[in-house]
């Protein structure tokens, strides 16, 4: 296509510097991780040489720092500078579920308790293949 304008990607594009804090804090962590001098608010994380691995990594350091849940879904959507900081000034907080939701570790530790409240909290219990062994 001869004489249409191309636009730059990655990092070609022109740098749009973070404004807000929480744009500088997410942009250092993905520069860190993708290990490039700068991020621009709007360039696509895998525009930069991103990978799912990384975005789940970037993530959790999202919640590490930030003490938010990000929507994973969302990220993926828009994997933007701009985005996750949007998601983060406007997330909720880590370790928040939705009213009547379970989280993940919910039913395991649920296990352990009632374990521990049928063979006592000073027995040993141990699971395997074919039978559990339960000492005190």
């Amino acid at each position: 296509m001869a004489g249409v304008p191309t636009r730059p990607v990655g990092r070609d594009r022109p740098v749009d510097r973070p404004t807000t804090a929480t744009e500088r804090q997410v942009a250092a962590l993905c520069a860190g991780l993708l290990g490039v001098d700068e991020v621009g608010t709007r360039v696509d994380f895998f525009e930069l040489g991103g990978h799912s691995l990384l975005l789940a990594r970037l993530v959790g350091m999202v919640r590490d720092r930030f003490a938010v849940e990000l929507p994973v879904r969302e990220v993926l959507l828009d994997p933007t500078v701009a985005t996750i900081a949007a998601l983060v000034d406007a997330g909720e907080p880590a370790g928040a579920a939705p009213e009547g939701a379970t989280t993940p570790t919910a039913a395991p530790t649920a296990r352990r308790v009632r374990v521990r409240a049928v063979v006592g909290a000073d027995s040993t219990l141990r699971v395997r293949r074919g039978g559990t062994d339960v000492r005190s």
